[in-house]
């Protein structure tokens, strides 16, 4: 399942007006539009992570994560997920560590989101 990505000029929207939530590893910019269209995600992963194999092997963990959650974003919702660095613990445990962090930042991020009218 591919989800609809955002474009340069909403990416630019999101970092200069959306609700920031980070753990040492993650950060998340959250938008929340009017709009009906389903949720438009990007993730990024900054060049401190590493080479590009490792760098694609963590967004691809955040992409699989993401994927499981998909549906309960709301809808208009406009995500940038930025990954900080690589952890430091073997290649092994980065699933495992990455995952835990987004589980809390996913707790923060549902208490944002706006109810319906």
């Amino acid at each position: 399942m591919k989800f609809p990505v955002l474009k340069n000029k909403e990416i630019r929207e999101v970092k200069r007006k959306g609700k920031k939530f980070s753990s040492s590893h993650l950060e998340w910019r959250v938008l929340f539009t009017n709009s009906s269209s389903p949720p438009r995600i990007v993730i990024n992963a900054h060049r401190h992570c590493g080479k590009a194999v490792r760098r694609n092997y963590l967004r691809r963990i955040v992409r699989n994560w993401i994927k499981g959650k998909y549906s309960r974003f709301p809808s208009g919702t406009h995500l940038f997920v930025r990954i900080i660095s690589s952890p430091p613990s073997p290649k092994e445990e980065w699933r495992e560590e990455i995952e835990k962090e987004l589980e809390e930042i996913w707790e923060k991020f549902k208490k944002e989101i706006p109810c319906g009218p």
